[in-house]
């Protein structure tokens, strides 16, 4: 199992819970990070899904800067905990019976 935690997990864990411990319950949650990963991922589709009237506004170049961040956003949170360099990458988690 890859234990390497991005910096940010790492800072974020309280003294007495060790990344080994953490990597393992995480990993031992894969219904959960299933779920999770498709939430985000629609949220992304659903971003993604623009309709012409929204170019009627004349700040429809902020509306679309905001989404973007939003989907920069939710895609950092999958990368985190899900995929490259992620601290459980999607072939490496534990398989239910």
């Amino acid at each position: 199992m890859k234990t390497t935690l991005p910096l940010e997990v790492i800072r974020a864990l309280p003294d007495n819970y060790p990344k080994e411990d953490f990597v393992r319950d995480l990993a031992g949650n894969r219904k959960i990070l299933d779920v999770m990963e498709n939430v985000l991922k629609n949220k992304i589709t659903k971003i993604h899904d623009t309709k012409e009237t929204d170019y009627d506004s004349p700040s429809w170049a902020n509306k679309q800067a905001h989404q973007n961040g939003k989907v920069e956003a939710y895609q950092d949170v999958i990368k985190l905990f899900l995929g490259p360099n992620g601290v459980i990458e999607k072939d490496e988690r534990p398989k239910l019976k």
